[in-house]
């Protein structure tokens, strides 16, 4: 290993060789000299470019599906520096502790992440999204107006909390609430 530098953080492992680095996951049970000269050699011969200097503590994070089902995440203005996990938190994770292996501020850093699925997955999150924000702001009308009629029923018109809870189709626990008594 004469030529190469080494350096581990947690479940990644950072070769330096020549002019080029690169960051090599490893996990528990694999032995570490095998991974480390293996890995490192067959990423190091397409790794290109130098690690810029950064220190913006804002990084764009691209995070992708493999073809066995696994999520792979580069940052794309830090050469080399990569990982893969099995769900989108561990990958998250993982990136963060990859990053850090390149930058002083990655435990800061603000990662930008942009995820890569196909267009019809992207639309009906969209869609989601959109659908569940419109839920939310009717939630919020539909709880101003309840309270409204709550307040008119007891207030103005002096019906009970029984009585304006059977009117609404609310207990009366949630329109005493409603009411403020």
């Amino acid at each position: 290993m004469t030529g190469r530098e080494l350096v581990q953080r947690g479940s990644h492992v950072q070769v330096r060789c020549g002019q080029c680095r690169t960051t090599v996951p490893v996990h528990v049970g694999e032995d570490l000299r095998r991974a480390r000269c293996a890995r490192s050699s067959e990423i190091l011969s397409h790794a290109s470019g130098r690690v810029a200097a950064m220190r913006r503590g804002r990084y764009e994070v691209v995070l992708e599906r493999d073809a066995g089902g696994r999520w792979l995440a580069h940052v794309p203005s830090v050469a080399g520096c990569h990982t893969h996990g099995r769900t989108l938190a561990q990958t998250r994770e993982r990136i963060r502790e990859a990053l850090s292996l390149w930058v002083e501020d990655a435990d800061t850093a603000v990662l930008v992440e942009g995820i890569r699925l196909p267009e019809g997955a992207l639309a009906v999150i969209r869609r989601s999204r959109l659908a569940r924000s419109r839920a939310e702001r009717a939630r919020v009308r539909a709880t101003e107006s309840t309270g409204a009629a709550a307040r008119m029923l007891v207030g103005d018109l002096g019906l009970s909390v029984r009585d304006a809870a059977a009117l609404l189709g609310l207990s009366h626990q949630r329109v005493q609430q409603l009411v403020g008594r």
